[in-house]
């Protein structure tokens, strides 16, 4: 997996990491009616899945927090502009959901 873009400050990381049991909390608790993001995999397959992936993905998260280091596709999202009120024409009238 290649990782072209360093965290800021990598310096403020070592001491973070997440466990087994924190990232199964997550998805099982991940909505299973939103959309799938870029990656393609619906939130219901993750939450399914959540015992199954929790181990694989506790160790992916811990490797990038360590080596300060993410992938590109983790920076990524299909941005949707979303009117809020008033004229349609003007983009100040928009907030951006991803």
């Amino acid at each position: 997996m290649e990782f072209p873009f360093d965290v800021i400050q990598p310096d403020l990381l070592p001491q973070i990491s997440t466990s087994k049991n924190q990232v199964k909390d997550i998805l099982t608790k991940l909505d299973s009616t939103k959309s799938t993001s870029v990656d393609g995999i619906s939130a219901r397959v993750l939450k399914e899945c959540a015992g199954e992936l929790s181990y694989p993905l506790t160790l992916l998260f811990n490797l990038s927090i360590q080596i300060g280091k993410v992938p590109v596709s983790w920076k990524r999202a299909n941005i949707t502009p979303v009117f809020k009120s008033d004229a349609k024409e003007k983009n100040e009238n928009y907030r951006p959901i991803s």
